[in-house]
């Protein structure tokens, strides 16, 4: 028994267009994610205005009781998107309102009397420019 040619080509031709469709679903979805902003920090005169996709903050730099730079935030339930906004419970902090990229190292914690944060920006440079301009705010 031979195959039908036409059933061949029609199988083949779908199955190449299915490999097509994903390489662009995947490129596209990467690409969306590198040229989303999902936080944008504003450095007001007495505040630090951090906004989200789903929540914004302003946090008085008088009121910062710590703040440290981090390589790794231990989430107790460990966060499996690109960026996050929102509570979440982390082992050394606690309770924290987070403003992050999940995979971009580093992490800037703002610890205040009433609540702890934790943010970061798009790039390790953006973060530390982030981090050494709220010290700055702070003095």
């Amino acid at each position: 028994m031979r195959p039908n040619k036409t059933a061949s080509f029609i199988l083949g031709f779908a199955s190449t267009l299915l490999v097509i469709a994903f390489f662009i679903i995947t490129y596209t979805h990467d690409q969306k994610v590198n040229d989303h902003t999902a936080n944008s920090f504003r450095f007001e005169k007495e505040v630090l205005v951090v906004k989200g996709t789903a929540s914004s903050d302003k946090i008085s730099y008088a009121s910062i009781q710590d703040l440290d730079l981090v390589n790794q935030v231990a989430m107790d339930d460990p966060l499996q998107m690109d960026y996050f906004n929102g509570e979440a419970d982390t082992q050394a902090y606690g309770s924290v309102r987070c403003y992050v990229y999940v995979h971009q190292k580093p992490f800037i914690i703002i610890q205040t009397k009433k609540r702890t944060f934790v943010i970061n920006d798009h790039s390790e440079k953006a973060t530390k420019q982030l981090y050494t301009k709220i010290q700055d705010k702070m003095k």
